[in-house]
């Protein structure tokens, strides 16, 4: 995997105090060779939504032996992903219709850190 230029490095994770209690890994299948224009979109189009409900972005990342794959990783917490699950945002639909142009499919997983790592709350 090879990071995107507006992924935060972890130095930069850790100086603004990123932490979660539940990190949601995201896998995306792309459109061949639309990996970055996607991830571009979502840093523009969906990232301020994520963070207004408690999501902060970790990492976006392109598979580099494939052009179909891309992984997000945002760290949060329980209450903020069911308040984004069930939130009536208008700009969570309109993200997941603009998400559709670049995506063929999409697979989330929902991850919790060991305490002690260095985006764990615990």
């Amino acid at each position: 995997m090879a990071s995107v230029p507006w992924s935060p490095p972890v130095s930069q994770l850790a100086a603004d105090g990123v932490k979660g209690t539940l990190f949601v890994h995201e896998v995306t299948t792309v459109r061949p060779g639309a990996g970055q224009d996607y991830l571009a979109a979502m840093n523009e189009q969906w990232r301020p939504a994520a963070l207004d409900h408690g999501h902060r972005l970790v990492g976006m990342y392109q598979a580099v032996m494939t052009d179909t794959t891309v992984v997000t990783l945002w760290a949060t917490d329980v209450v903020s992903y069911i308040s984004l699950a069930t939130s009536r945002d208008p700009r969570i639909e309109q993200w997941r219709e603009a998400a559709r142009a670049y995506c063929t499919a999409w697979h989330e997983e929902l991850l919790s850190p060991a305490p002690g790592t260095l985006l764990s709350e615990a």
